[in-house]
């Protein structure tokens, strides 16, 4: 019972020494929110970036020893915007040359992202054998031909342009 007293003693102490005192004569001011000078005005505590991915490729000047594959996508005639390809080099079986499927290293394989439009150009790809192979979420994708669903493999040579026009799907697993 003693101690109960002496905690609650205690308590009202510590209440009465953090309780807020005001002056009488302190005088509260009222501001109007937002202030004046902001109403109409956006402010951002970070700059947000202004750029404009829809905007036209940059012209990639090409290396000689080298080739540029370039194509639009579509899923259910819709661009096929935002999304990582990958060209992946083919596989042939070294006793009969028939190609068996692709191989890809990320590091390593030329890199593309289409843009707002679903468009992919792949610049200074060097010469070779390859599948495009499309990344969506954690999933890697072998593109087949949209018309046929035949293996479609690409030769890229030296100083070539390869325009692969419109490729469109209606089975990409995509939103």
């Amino acid at each position: 019972m003693k101690f109960s007293k002496y905690i609650l003693g205690l308590i009202f102490i510590l209440l009465v020494s953090c309780s807020y005192s005001s002056n009488k004569d302190q005088k509260i001011t009222t501001t109007s929110y937002p202030p004046p000078n902001l109403i109409n005005k956006t402010q951002f505590a970070y700059p947000f970036p202004t750029t404009d991915y829809s905007s036209q490729f940059p012209t990639i000047t090409s290396n000689p020893e080298s080739g540029v594959l370039e194509f639009d996508i579509y899923n259910d005639g819709k661009p096929v915007s935002f999304y990582n390809f990958y060209l992946a080099t083919v596989m042939k079986d070294p006793k009969t040359g028939l190609e068996l499927s692709t191989s890809l290293d990320r590091t390593k394989a030329p890199h593309a992202l289409s843009n707002k439009g679903g468009e992919v150009v792949f610049g200074n790809v060097p010469p070779g054998r390859y599948g495009i192979i499309i990344i969506i979420d954690i999933s890697s994708y072998l593109l087949l031909n949209p018309k046929d669903g035949s293996t479609m493999f690409i030769t890229v040579e030296n100083n070539s342009r390869i325009d692969l026009g419109r490729l469109d799907y209606s089975d990409l697993p995509i939103n």
